[in-house]
């Protein structure tokens, strides 16, 4: 078995060869690009939720991963919680990121998103 040490070392490099892809892949698509793709998502994602009903919410959703052929059935509600969950993870992140490079970045709070709408500016 390989040391911790080695293990460790290699997600580190992993992890830094990785996010070279990731900004290298990205340095190809211009501005309006990903943000035309991220816009489009999220208009898709509101169609998707707004579309469904409490009903549907109580059901179940049936998927297989890209890399296994298993087909797993998981409860919608819990689903949507987790992957909401998730994104909110990664702008975490990317929050973490702009705060360590100097730059202010935006409230992105839910309870903020949520007195904004509130009061009509979200």
């Amino acid at each position: 078995m390989v040391g911790m040490k080695a293990h460790y070392a290699t997600f580190a490099r992993y992890n830094a060869w990785a996010n070279r892809r990731l900004y290298d892949a990205a340095a190809k698509l211009s501005d309006a690009d990903y943000r035309a793709a991220r816009e489009a998502e999220d208009r898709r994602i509101i169609a998707y939720i707004d579309g469904l009903s409490e009903e549907q919410l109580k059901g179940v959703i049936r998927y297989r991963r890209v890399s296994t052929p298993e087909e797993f059935v998981q409860p919608l509600a819990p689903a949507l919680a987790h992957w909401f969950n998730h994104q909110t993870h990664h702008r975490g992140q990317a929050h973490m990121i702009l705060t360590s490079l100097g730059t202010a970045p935006p409230e992105l709070d839910l309870l903020y998103f949520q007195r904004l709408s509130d009061a009509g500016q979200a």
